[in-house]
């Protein structure tokens, strides 16, 4: 269940716990309302991956598990289709490890399309995953890439960081009050327009 995972999903020896307290097999009474990365698996959805782990299973035994993969890949992007109604304007789903891995994959689809230096404004940066911010700058959000590669969280990747930015938007003032929505799409208009340098020192050293 968690094996070519990243170290969010690495279990403590000692508890069988991730870094969120959070473990690989269900917890009848526990009621989980925080991410898909933070929350234990319910009852149902492991019994849904261990029927998906069966049947793949399966299939590796009669030489045709990449297949088998495939259209397991393809059902779950159609029951998304239909969950949302999408099947409408020729739209298509795409499956990734996490939310944070489809920010750094946003930004290299930007930079291909766009060819210039891409901006990445985070609306509610301090309500999502920590790593989100570095992601959408092209860095490093963990200390061991998606190859399993041990490196330096915070650091540039290479060809993707290049003068690559992320400006956090707020959605909460300082007590913790929701921002009226006019109030947030102004600020996502302003920082939307690329700032000079001198914005940027003087945003650095406020």
């Amino acid at each position: 269940m968690v094996s070519a995972s990243d170290t969010r999903l690495h279990l403590d020896e000692r508890t069988n716990l991730n870094g969120y307290g959070c473990q690989p097999f269900p917890r009848p009474f526990e009621c989980s309302f925080s991410s898909s990365t933070a929350s234990t698996i319910s009852e149902r959805a492991y019994a849904a991956a261990e029927a998906a782990f069966h049947d793949l299973s399966d299939s590796e035994t009669g030489g045709g598990s990449e297949p088998a993969c495939e259209a397991l890949a393809e059902k779950v992007r159609q029951d998304i289709k239909s969950c949302f109604e999408l099947h409408q304007g020729g739209i298509e789903v795409r499956s990734v490890a996490s939310g944070t891995d489809s920010q750094l994959q946003a930004l290299y689809l930007a930079q291909c399309v766009l060819e210039k230096t891409i901006t990445s404004v985070i609306v509610a940066a301090d309500e999502t995953g920590n790593g989100v911010g570095l992601a959408a700058s092209g860095r490093h959000f963990d200390v061991v890439s998606s190859g399993g590669r041990p490196v330096v969280k915070g650091e540039p990747i290479v060809g993707l960081a290049t003068d690559a930015m992320s400006m956090p938007i707020a959605v909460r003032d300082r007590f913790g009050h929701p921002l009226p929505l006019p109030t947030i799409d102004e600020e996502v208009r302003l920082r939307s327009r690329r700032p000079s340098l001198r914005d940027i020192a003087s945003s650095s050293t406020s």
